[in-house]
């Protein structure tokens, strides 16, 4: 099984290059995974101040990733043993549904996420790394336009001080400095089919190798 790593700042085009990706692919042949479905669940104190216009809650941090169950889940899938995917919904941090996962139907697995790289032992399952680069102006408008506008929740005063505490901290101090270490670039602000193509190649000659060794 073919792993696929794609990585970039929040809302800098990762969900919507790794669907591309999968539906060149082949969408039977692949599992989609997002890093946000393994956020861990808050504690009881943390409910209380969830939206609070301080955004004291930090998620932008690995910390707040359960890389334990992630790591089970993908060793699992990729030893013929069926998952149970968590579904977190990113308004109210609960884990609202689980997507049953059932072995030997997928030749690739694409894992999209700001914090995907940030584990050591995740790192090291991935056999291509992808980075979506995006300006963090446009990332930022994206964000902003995305979370006030399609989660609940999620008001501007909030969403400019998570972006402003959080986001931006997080993004220079975890996410960044993975830039430079991913096998492919991808410009996540222009859409171009010849990159996906590029992409399939590079994917197929590799998993090709792979696969029959």
């Amino acid at each position: 099984m073919f792993i696929i790593g794609i990585s970039g700042l929040s809302c800098s085009g990762k969900t919507t290059f790794s669907e591309k990706l999968c539906e060149a692919l082949g969408k039977e042949n692949c599992l989609l995974m997002s890093l946000d479905d393994y956020y861990k669940e808050l504690t009881e104190e943390q409910y209380k101040i969830l939206h609070n216009d301080e955004a004291s809650i930090n998620f932008d941090c690995p910390e707040a990733i359960d890389y334990e169950q992630l790591i089970n889940h993908i060793t699992s899938i990729r030893n013929n043993i069926e998952i149970s995917i968590p579904k977190f919904d990113l308004g109210s941090c609960v884990v609202t549904r689980f997507e049953n996962v059932k072995p030997n139907q997928y030749k690739f697995i694409v894992l999209e996420g700001v914090f995907i790289f940030n584990n050591e032992v995740l790192k090291k399952l991935f056999n291509l790394t992808i980075w979506i680069e995006t300006c963090d102006y446009a990332c930022a408008l994206r964000r902003f336009i995305k979370y006030t506008k399609d989660i609940q929740g999620y008001n501007p005063e909030y969403t400019y001080n998570q972006c402003i505490k959080h986001v931006i901290p997080g993004q220079e101090k975890y996410i960044k400095p993975y830039r430079s270490g991913c096998d492919v670039l991808i410009n996540g602000e222009k859409e171009d089919s010849s990159i996906v193509d590029m992409v399939v190649y590079l994917v197929k000659q590799k998993s090709n190798y792979n696969l029959a060794n």
